[in-house]
């Protein structure tokens, strides 16, 4: 059984019960069977997960009170992630990340975009997918996403 990046992360943590970098929590998910991905940076996928998650619900998350207490993240550092996948965005969208990010991230960051209200970026990112090339499942999750994005822009 596959779960959510977001479940295994925490199913992971829960387990370990102590702090793990996303790249770790990702192999040792892989590793036990509760995550199944194509990804190649499946690290990156929780990372984002993790960090959307908590940037949208706040102490209402599941995952924040793990955090608090044995990752020890202050909101400084959880925005300083979230900056920071924000200049990754706007840095592949000005040409200056490499051209060959792949399909995955490129649907992680629409829905980065579109929770993060940067509705703009989102339907920008998503003129860089082409359905020819990625599974029908993420393309269709993502051309929502990036039709929502639109709608929003406009207005």
């Amino acid at each position: 059984m596959s779960l959510s990046f977001l479940d295994a992360a925490y199913e992971i943590l829960k387990i370990e019960n102590r702090p793990l970098s996303s790249k770790d929590i990702a192999l040792k998910a892989i590793k036990v069977g509760i995550l199944k991905t194509k990804g190649k940076t499946p690290g990156v996928s929780i990372n984002v997960c993790l960090h959307t998650d908590i940037y949208n619900k706040g102490v209402r998350n599941n995952y924040w009170e793990f955090y608090q207490k044995r990752m020890r993240l202050s909101d400084d550092k959880i925005l300083r992630s979230v900056h920071k996948h924000e200049r990754e965005i706007k840095a592949f969208l000005n040409g200056k990340l490499p051209g060959d990010t792949g399909y995955e991230q490129i649907c992680q960051w629409i829905h980065f975009c579109y929770l993060l209200e940067m509705y703009w970026e989102g339907k920008e990112l998503f003129k860089m997918l082409s359905e020819d090339e990625i599974p029908e499942g993420p393309y269709n999750w993502a051309k929502k996403l990036a039709e929502a994005c639109e709608l929003k822009v406009r207005t």
